[in-house]
């Protein structure tokens, strides 16, 4: 089985904050992060859905294009999942893992 890396960009329901980060189970972090398992005790927002992801095969790949977004604007991290994903819809039930 070939390892596969998420880069994902999550939000909370209303589309106000943003969670940037890499995994190899995007459905299972995701879950994680609706049942609030990051939360710290000033933090009360839980990141419900996935508005964007990328697909890397190598784990150094999937690091620089992370640090690639997190350097960008958050107007333009906002065009481009506008972009790819017009209405913010999760696309958590997109993955096949």
């Amino acid at each position: 089985m070939n390892k596969c890396f998420y880069v994902c960009i999550a939000s909370d329901q209303r589309n106000q904050f943003w969670y940037l980060g890499i995994t190899q189970q995007l459905k299972t972090r995701i879950s994680e992060h609706r049942l609030g398992f990051f939360l710290n005790a000033d933090q009360k927002t839980r990141f419900t859905k996935v508005v964007y992801f990328e697909t890397f095969a190598s784990l150094k790949t999937a690091l620089m294009r992370e640090e690639k977004l997190a350097q960008m604007k958050q107007s333009e991290r906002e065009e481009m999942i506008t972009k790819s994903n017009p209405t913010w819809r999760d696309l958590s039930s997109d993955l096949n893992e």
